[in-house]
């Protein structure tokens, strides 16, 4: 058990500038035990996404060939479908931790529990949550292959109106389902009641959920853009020197290095969304179901 540590109550109605708040005090005063946890059960899955990524990106420089407007089919290799598995693991690892964590936090208060309780809930999870992003990927893809598909049929003018809607549509969907996972975590929802959930949840303050988003997020990307300028110089640096007629992998394995390094740094800086989202989710279930204010009421009977 980790020692007792300032504690924020989850259980109650924020507006925005309150979670917002919220989320960064959590961050502040508990971020030891939060890299901790993130780095014992997130970071090894991060790790080696950072490095197929990194491995695939360095080989992409040979592989793409400037012949005839062409692109060399050796670029779907086992290393870009490995590549592919990775960052869904290491995401659903990401999002399971802090859910896992944010659960937690609010049933015992920080420091009253410890990371193997974290690992307890995070391995009961992960393959209701891996199941969750598959569905996810399929509300997606789906619908807007379906689309494009009866755009095309309709010409240059359908293409450009269903995009319009492709657009529209992600839109739409991206804030409905983003609950998704803290809500399965908590509630032990399986995948397709896990995301009604969320619909449900979020269908009326879909906007507010929308803004959350976009702010949470363009912090994230900023500040890990900012980590990655090393890893975007040495790409721009490689690419340059392919065009010259040299061999860009002859920088290969510090490129490697540099790009493992910086986003397996970016992958740890945007988790902060979902420490956000997540408290966005206890402040909506309990504005909609006040449920600890029955719990309060259950205790006086």
């Amino acid at each position: 058990m980790e020692n007792q540590r300032p504690s924020i109550n989850l259980s109650k109605q924020r507006d925005f500038g309150e979670i917002f708040n919220a989320t960064f005090d959590i961050l502040r005063t508990d971020y030891r035990f939060i890299l901790r946890v993130l780095l014992m059960y997130a970071g090894p899955f991060l790790l080696i996404s950072a490095i197929l990524g990194a491995y695939y990106q360095q080989n992409s420089f040979q592989m793409f060939q400037f012949k005839n407007g062409g692109v060399d089919l050796n670029m779907f290799t086992w290393v870009y479908l490995a590549t592919i598995l990775a960052g869904l693991v290491s995401n659903v690892m990401l999002v399971g931790t802090i859910a896992s964590y944010m659960k937690l936090y609010k049933e015992n208060g920080a420091g009253n529990f410890a990371p193997e309780d974290v690992w307890k809930t995070v391995s009961k999870s992960f393959f209701p949550l891996f199941g969750t992003v598959v569905l996810m990927i399929l509300m997606m893809v789906v619908p807007v292959f379906i689309l494009l598909v009866l755009g095309a049929l309709l010409g240059a003018v359908g293409v450009l109106f269903m995009m319009l809607v492709v657009m529209v549509f992600l839109a739409y969907l991206g804030p409905s389902v983003s609950l998704a996972f803290v809500a399965q975590v908590c509630e032990r929802l399986n995948p397709g009641e896990a995301i009604g959930r969320s619909f449900k949840i979020t269908h009326t303050a879909w906007w507010w959920n929308f803004l959350l988003i976009i702010v949470f997020f363009l912090i994230a990307y900023l500040a890990g853009l900012i980590i990655q300028i090393p890893q975007v110089v040495m790409t721009m640096s490689s690419m340059m020197h392919g065009f010259d007629g040299g061999d860009p992998s002859n920088s290969g394995m510090v490129f490697i290095i540099v790009s493992t390094v910086c986003t397996f740094l970016s992958s740890i800086v945007m988790s902060i969304p979902y420490f956000g989202l997540s408290i966005h989710y206890f402040s909506l279930v309990e504005k909609k179901e006040s449920p600890s204010l029955h719990n309060k009421i259950n205790d006086i009977r």
